[in-house]
């Protein structure tokens, strides 16, 4: 059982240690960094060999990437993006993440987020 519900935020004690979540959209926040709009998620019974389908968890939230926070104009994940063929691009993370809630401030207010750790994939097409 998944017991964070973003409408109860008070239950703490309840809250597993991760969340599985749907990245829905991304905002650039820095050079290389996003803010992410997550969506959390359950498979139920889904077989997982198949496409799974999932059910959407209250409202979309906040969450970031902990690998992006040291990225900056001159060091994207290690890589100097002046390093990067022109026809790659460093981009932003897709698909599911696991993610674990935390309290943070984004922008003025102090709520939950989720903080998750992938690496971002470079891309692009070879001329």
């Amino acid at each position: 059982m998944n017991a964070f519900d973003p409408r109860n935020p008070g239950a703490d004690f309840f809250k597993p240690s991760f969340h599985l979540l749907l990245i829905k959209d991304q905002t650039v926040v820095d050079p290389y960094r996003w803010r992410y709009d997550l969506q959390l998620v359950d498979f139920d019974d889904a077989n997982l060999e198949d496409t799974p389908a999932y059910e959407d968890r209250g409202d979309e939230v906040a969450g970031f990437n902990v690998l992006e926070f040291d990225n900056t104009i001159s060091n994207a994940g290690g890589y100097d993006p002046d390093n990067i063929p022109d026809d790659f691009e460093f981009k932003p993370i897709s698909g599911y993440v696991l993610g674990y809630p935390v309290n943070a401030k984004v922008g003025e207010t102090v709520k939950i987020v989720f903080l998750f750790s992938a690496v971002n994939p470079i891309d692009g097409v070879c001329s």
